[in-house]
């Protein structure tokens, strides 16, 4: 279309060809705008799942601790006052983290002149639907943003506009925390003296952001983990996914560049709703860590309609074998809660001489044959 002698018909056909072309590239443009945008939406709903999967393990062990009254429950409800109080420490580190993400995605909307002045619940035409609430970040809808495709403000606001290696202000920032919250969450999970017990188990996490796969980072974790003094018989593998579900790789090799910074990979000319996606999905690491810490501590304590919290192996033969004798062993298992010992009742008879208590759910009755 450049060059020579065109008539009146085709420069006509040449530049309605252009505005086509430029056309399609807006439609294209759109349609991946709007994919982020059902991303965003999706990860948002997901981010309510997690927040409601914590809660339910916090108020199960709340319900419980109202429900242990009586003598026969003091150790237990000392054991789960603790444990609510290890998971409040959760909960402060987990609020403060959401809040930073969540101030985050304002900066940039305000940057980008949308309209972010009042919250109108389930409104299509406003931006914010919902100001977060403890741990559950603010509600969004991205659908309203006009400029979605902005891509300076998320890299001004995160701190890489003039290097995606070196982020500094809020992305240095960001990735300081996320380290923080790593170490706090793994510390808080495996750092611990449960009521009763003499046991202390202690783990102070390191940091691990290089790494040169998946394989590499597992046994770099397993092996910090390991090497600490914490229980691991009962938290080791807990401990290792927390870890590993909020860590991400410090340096990158984005198209040739290599030492990209994990910020800058991900916001580097990323549109706005794709830089807020991501910001939503990094909560999603936060809260998904979150819930599994809290579901960890749970199971620490008995709640629930059947109430235990320990195992023991049993098995039973005959009283009587000769040698060379076939016999037959019966193999089973028996839970019991250890903070509530079971009481043993004879014939309506309970307590005595005749009845003891050695432990792990037993009930030992001496009679005469």
């Amino acid at each position: 279309m450049a060059g020579g002698k065109e008539t009146p018909r085709q420069k006509m056909i040449g530049m309605m060809y252009l505005v086509l072309t430029a056309l399609l590239a807006l439609n294209v443009s759109k349609s991946i705008l709007d994919a982020f945008v059902a991303i965003e939406e999706n990860i948002q709903k997901a981010n309510i799942v997690q927040v409601d999967r914590g809660d339910l393990f916090y108020g199960n062990v709340k319900e419980e601790i109202q429900a242990a009254k009586g003598p026969d429950n003091v150790a237990k409800k000392k054991k789960l006052e603790y444990v609510l109080g290890q998971m409040d420490k959760i909960d402060k580190e987990t609020v403060t983290m959401i809040e930073f993400i969540d101030k985050l995605k304002l900066e940039i909307l305000n940057m980008a002149q949308e309209n972010t002045s009042t919250y109108k619940d389930k409104d299509h035409t406003n931006i914010l639907w919902k100001k977060s609430d403890k741990v559950k970040p603010a509600r969004m809808w991205l659908a309203a943003v006009q400029g979605m495709d902005k891509y300076d403000e998320p890299m001004q606001v995160l701190g890489i506009a003039e290097d995606i290696k070196n982020p500094t202000g809020n992305g240095a920032e960001l990735w300081k925390r996320l380290n923080d919250y790593r170490s706090k969450i793994v510390e808080i999970a495996g750092t611990y003296q449960m009521p009763g017990s003499d046991k202390k188990f202690t783990i102070t996490p390191k940091a691990i952001n290089a790494y040169e796969n998946n394989t590499a980072l597992t046994k770099a974790v397993n092996a910090m983990v390991d090497g600490s003094k914490a229980n691991l018989k009962e938290d080791r593998q807990v401990l290792i996914d927390l870890y590993i579900g909020l860590t991400k790789l410090e340096k990158n090799e984005v198209h040739d560049m290599e030492g990209v910074h994990w910020i800058g990979m991900t916001f580097d000319h990323s549109p706005l709703v794709a830089g807020i996606a991501a910001l939503s999905s990094l909560q999603q690491d936060v809260l998904s860590a979150r819930a599994l810490a809290m579901a960890h501590y749970k199971s620490k304590v008995s709640t629930g309609e059947y109430s235990f919290n320990k195992i023991v192996p049993l098995a039973y033969g005959p009283v009587v074998a000769n040698g060379g004798d076939d016999i037959e062993l019966k193999i089973m298992m028996a839970a019991f809660d250890s903070d509530n010992q079971p009481k043993v009742t004879v014939n309506g008879y309970e307590g005595g001489d005749n009845i003891t208590y050695p432990g792990n759910g037993q009930g030992v009755v001496k009679i005469k044959a």
